[in-house]
């Protein structure tokens, strides 16, 4: 509906908004699983690996990470919610990776969570 596409919209001003979350319909997650997505580290130089974690669909929800690099690249990867009701993402950076923001949108069921990481 309109949330999702207002949600896109708000994404592609990173540097305005550290977290946007939309939900559509009540999910119940686990409680060791916080509402707001997680990146470890937020930064750092090229060659870091990031962990990213995204909270709460029901396990086996069907749902589309998508990856925008700095220069606009951008990479989208089909994946599933897990039995503890997260879907977890990488980047595990090259010495050739672009500097800067890196945004990651997660979307499925009603549920879409954008979150960033640098590469400095």
């Amino acid at each position: 509906g309109e949330e999702v596409r207002e949600v896109e919209r708000l994404a592609r001003y990173p540097d305005d908004f550290e977290f946007v979350g939309l939900v559509s319909a009540a999910n119940v997650c686990i409680d060791t699983c916080p509402w707001v997505p997680e990146v470890a580290p937020s930064s750092g130089p090229r060659g870091t690996s990031f962990r990213l974690r995204f909270c709460c669909w029901k396990p086996g929800t069907a749902v589309d990470k998508t990856f925008t690099t700095p220069e606009g690249r951008v990479i989208q990867i089909m994946d599933a919610g897990r039995s503890d009701g997260t879907v977890v993402a990488g980047w595990g950076s090259s010495s050739d990776d672009a500097l800067g923001t890196y945004l990651v949108k997660v979307r499925g069921a009603g549920l879409a969570q954008v979150l960033r990481f640098r590469i400095d």
